[in-house]
């Protein structure tokens, strides 16, 4: 499963940074690869969050283990982890949620 990522950089990640700037992917990768998933993307953003880091992984609980594990440093805040799915997958979700809504009835209808 694909799992994506969003945070903030804290004042202490960017002293850090500025005071010997570094390309992060492979740093990034080894903290995927220390959990058993896999790094598919990461980028620096602007907006609301500083970065979006996108994994594959066998479970969710991994991708948000990694997120609490680098929040423990205090490097990154206010952190986000969703689940994305393929348009194949969700093709499936819609298949499935067509069967479920035979049974779904309206308020007010007998």
């Amino acid at each position: 499963m694909i799992m994506i990522t969003r945070a903030r950089l804290t004042a202490d990640y960017l002293k850090g940074f500025m005071s010997a700037p570094e390309d992060r992917e492979a740093a990034m990768r080894k903290l995927a690869e220390a959990s058993g998933s896999k790094l598919l993307s990461f980028y620096f953003t602007a907006g609301d969050k500083d970065f979006i880091m996108i994994i594959e992984t066998d479970t969710p609980e991994k991708a948000i283990a990694t997120s609490v594990a680098v929040g423990s440093t205090g490097m990154i805040t206010d952190a986000t982890t969703v689940r994305a799915w393929t348009c194949a997958e969700f093709k499936s979700i819609g298949d499935m949620a067509g069967d479920i809504l035979s049974a779904y009835r309206l308020p007010g209808q007998a």
